[in-house]
């Protein structure tokens, strides 16, 4: 769906951005390793969009930098960031958390969101994460992260930052997950579940294996919360990695 909607805009565009209802764009600006600054404003936006356009993209898509979104319910002892930032001040309210990744994890950026200059779009894949070579792509980037020096990227960077504001609460993660096992066809029980349980590579086998660990945890509501936490709270920010708050960005969120 997504290549067909992009071609109609895309001849008549300098730049393609496919993006889904609850995905933002962001401009990171001034990034070191001491100071991130995330601009929203319309001459910031212009402004990343020109330098990109000078670019010589030789039909290359533009990767965009990975925002991970933690839900409010999250502490930032969970997160593991206040001890390394004890200056940061945590919101009164519960905004959820934004962790900018800058590329520390290789696989996730060949994994990252792309978009592209209107000239050189011939497609994407569902999600939009590798382009119009779709796997080809991915498998290429895999290949210069292992090999930089003989091994092209396939794709160039970019400082625009994706945000996908998704599964932001317990109730909305498991809602997600049983619409699209149920959507999948993965929702079985009793023969049909052992017949399944080696969840075949195809598109939605997350579900699949999300419904298999469900099952293992006789949907016990305590027990997948601990799921929804591992997956969502864990996991501490390296100092490559930025912590702000929601409500800085979409302001007022707490009122």
């Amino acid at each position: 769906m997504w290549s067909h909607v992009t071609s109609v805009y895309s001849q008549s565009s300098d730049f393609v951005f496919p993006i889904d209802a609850d995905e933002y764009l962001a401009i990171l600006a001034n990034a070191t390793e001491q100071a991130f600054v995330l601009k929203w404003d319309q001459p910031a936006f212009l402004e990343a969009v020109e330098r990109n356009l000078g670019k010589v993209s030789e039909g290359k898509y533009f990767k965009s930098i990975n925002g991970r979104v933690i839900p409010g319910e999250c502490s930032l002892e969970s997160v593991s960031y206040q001890q390394q930032n004890p200056s940061f001040l945590a919101p009164a309210c519960t905004a959820s958390q934004v962790v900018i990744d800058i590329r520390e994890n290789k696989e996730a950026f060949c994994w990252e969101k792309v978009f592209s200059t209107g000239k050189d779009f011939i497609g994407t894949d569902k999600g939009n994460h590798h382009g119009g070579e779709g796997s080809l792509n991915y498998r290429a980037c895999l290949e210069h992260q292992k090999n930089p020096a003989t091994k092209p990227n396939p794709y160039l960077l970019s400082n625009f930052v994706l945000l996908h504001m998704q599964d932001l609460t317990y109730n909305a993660w498991i809602a997600h997950f049983l619409r699209g096992a149920s959507s999948s066809g993965f929702n079985k029980f009793g023969d049909e579940f052992e017949k399944m349980k080696g969840c075949p590579p195809q598109a939605g086998s997350h579900y699949c294996r999300k419904w298999v660990q469900m099952i293992g945890k006789n949907f016990s509501y305590w027990e997948m919360k601990k799921v929804f936490h591992n997956e969502k709270c864990s996991g501490a920010p390296n100092p490559s990695l930025m912590l702000l708050s929601t409500e800085e960005i979409f302001r007022p969120l707490c009122s």
